[in-house]
């Protein structure tokens, strides 16, 4: 949707034609990811993330502040986070194999509430 017909279709509520729009949306998932405890079975130890660029412990804080960032602001991402949330995007996409099935829904989370923030 263009950000001209986003303007003039936006209701009181937020809402685009009865669907929520990406800010209210990503505080949506927010409320639940910030009660969501770091998964378990992401060993802060495991070798196999040393490969990489960043670990995930570092992927989820680089994000979230960015994303916090983003949610706090009156406008869209900086270009400060705008960095945070496209490497960090690019970095979870490289290493998605690692992650473990009980982290994925975690990190899915973390994937979208990225994508989100940046649309402006």
């Amino acid at each position: 949707m263009t950000a001209i017909r986003r303007r003039y279709t936006r209701s009181c509520s937020g809402m685009i034609d009865g669907v929520p729009d990406a800010r209210d949306e990503l505080q949506r998932i927010w409320d639940e990811h910030a009660v969501a405890p770091f998964p378990t079975s992401i060993d802060k130890n495991d070798e196999r993330w040393d490969e990489f660029v960043v670990h995930p412990v570092m992927m989820d804080a680089d994000l979230a502040g960015a994303i916090l960032g983003v949610l706090k602001g009156s406008t869209g991402p900086t270009e400060t986070q705008r960095k945070y949330l496209t490497d960090g995007l690019r970095e979870l996409a490289v290493t998605w194999h690692l992650v473990p099935n009980e982290a994925r829904p975690y990190f899915a989370r973390l994937q979208r509430m990225a994508e989100l923030a940046l649309d402006p």
